[in-house]
């Protein structure tokens, strides 16, 4: 969806909200009474992660020199690898030193410093009102995907339960419908029809 929205209103637009969430939820996190709280705002937190990334990847993309795309995100690509590398080691002396609140606030002022960076050094984008929703392929894909991801990862937990069994038929089924009506769609939800071209289906494939 952050195409669709990135298109609509603008990526730089996108970046900046789905960071200011980010940094609200990160909060709503560290304040958390109960599991339930922290449940829920760690939701909101993934969902603006997940748009924050692909929008920031396409404000750098339309703001460098095409000739250095590959150098400046061979580099993004190696800050990303070592997020996981190095997390736990700092997520492990947070825990140690203080506690695990601080594995949130600690979002909080670098976010801040973020936002306030942003309004001078990126763009906001060019909105297009006229972009069309794929509702269609939101719909399959965002309920056959969850569905077909759990039942991967449940049947090497709990074998092949009837649960499991479910879940992966019918997210296996949305899934290629959704792979059905992307390809017939004039405004699909992700643009299946790159996958023809090689260099984007190697680097795919090997992602």
């Amino acid at each position: 969806a952050s195409a669709w929205l990135g298109v609509r209103y603008g990526y730089g637009r996108l970046w900046a909200s789905s960071l200011a969430v980010f940094v609200l939820a990160s909060i709503f996190c560290a304040i958390a009474p109960d599991p339930s709280t922290l449940i829920v705002a760690r939701l909101i937190q993934g969902l603006a992660g997940g748009l924050m990334v692909p929008a920031g990847q396409a404000v750098i993309g339309s703001t460098i020199d095409k000739r250095q795309l590959g150098r400046i995100f061979g580099t993004l690509g190696l800050v990303i690898a070592l997020g996981p590398a190095i997390g736990p080691a700092v997520g492990g002396f947070l825990l140690d030193a203080t506690s695990w609140r601080w594995l949130f606030w600690i979002n909080v002022p670098i976010g801040l410093i973020a936002l306030i960076a942003a309004r001078g050094l990126v763009p906001r984008g060019v909105g297009d009102s006229n972009r069309v929703m794929d509702f269609k392929g939101f719909a399959l894909l965002s309920i056959g995907l969850p569905l077909l991801l759990f039942g991967a990862f449940e049947i090497g937990l709990s074998g092949n339960s009837q649960t499991v069994i479910v879940a992966l038929i019918f997210g296996t089924a949305l899934v290629i419908l959704f792979v059905f009506t992307a390809l017939q769609s004039k405004n699909p939800l992700i643009n299946l029809r790159l996958l023809q071209r090689t260099t984007f289906s190697t680097a795919t494939i090997t992602t």
